[in-house]
């Protein structure tokens, strides 16, 4: 995810160009800032498809068949599939640093029941405000937001899949290669590792990865001021393993969820470094990122010296 905060792309995007006399790049921050007006059309509830039954006020799904109408925190009487309700929430939190619901717009908040393995959502205070940056590892004095509890409850289910994934690899007899051919690996493997979303995580590096969190914002600057505030950014990369929660460094690369911030579940995305991956997936360390005492990455992930 991003390490500078939890809280919309275009402000940590703006922290990396602001100042810097690059009026061009600094004035397009200052627009995509700017929270976005969002309306939604809202049938009334219970409103019955051709088929019969209820569907789903944004995919016109019926409700039946996607597993039912998620049960709202709010006094809404729309009815959403788990799915929809779970993008538009991840949407509004993108955009504005703070979950709104899509019809009342009151503000909401999730939680990740591990006993169940799935999201839960609660309605935040009316006059919650868009949730602050995350703390760094170690910080003394600040509490953990949501979003940290639920990577935080995320992290072994995910370190499982990473492990099926080398597994199941293994059982094909394709060989975990060392992490400078970690792409190749993506582009050529039969299996695919799983995000703790369902969706696939696929090797990219920390220049595309950046590319990816500018093409992410509300906004999306004009395509002559993208080359300044990359080179800007890449001093410097936003980036932090979700695993190890340390910044990835500008010649490397993570892996990536496809899912992007399309989901509570990973409100800012979902990264993996080279070294935490490898790790999990073969045993092996393979990568070359340390943390600032020289401690490598995949050492603090789990606690367990390095191999």
């Amino acid at each position: 995810r991003s390490s500078h905060s939890r809280r919309p792309i275009s402000p940590r995007l703006s922290k990396c160009v602001s100042g810097q006399g690059l009026a061009g790049a600094t004035a397009w921050c200052e627009v995509a800032m700017a929270p976005p007006q969002i309306s939604a059309a809202v049938s009334e509830p219970g409103t019955p498809s051709a088929r019969g039954g209820s569907e789903c006020v944004i995919c016109f799904e019926e409700l039946d068949v996607v597993g039912g109408a998620v049960e709202l925190p709010c006094d809404c009487r729309v009815e959403y599939c788990a799915s929809c309700w779970d993008r538009a929430l991840a949407t509004s939190f993108s955009a504005q640093g703070l979950a709104r619901c899509p019809s009342c717009r009151s503000p909401m908040r999730a939680g990740y029941d591990t006993t169940v393995d799935k999201l839960t959502f609660f309605r935040a205070p009316d006059n919650a405000t868009p949730e602050p940056a995350a703390a760094p590892v170690g910080s003394e004095g600040v509490g953990e937001d949501w979003t940290r509890q639920v990577y935080n409850q995320l992290r072994p289910k995910q370190i499982a899949l990473i492990r099926q994934f080398g597994e199941q690899c293994d059982s094909k007899g394709e060989t975990h290669r060392q992490c400078e051919s970690l792409m190749e690996m993506t582009l050529t493997s039969s299996c695919f590792p799983r995000c703790v979303c369902g969706s696939h995580m696929r090797y990219v590096t920390i220049k595309d990865r950046v590319l990816q969190l500018i093409h992410e914002g509300p906004t999306v600057p004009p395509e002559s001021l993208v080359p300044i505030i990359m080179e800007h950014i890449l001093q410097s990369p936003p980036i932090m393993c979700d695993l190890c929660e340390t910044n990835v460094h500008a010649d490397g690369g993570v892996w990536s969820c496809e899912n992007g911030q399309r989901t509570m579940l990973h409100s800012a995305a979902y990264d993996v470094c080279e070294a935490c991956f490898s790790f999990h997936a073969s045993g092996r360390y393979a990568g070359t990122g340390t943390a600032g005492d020289g401690t490598p990455l995949v050492a603090l992930s789990q606690g367990t010296p390095s191999p």
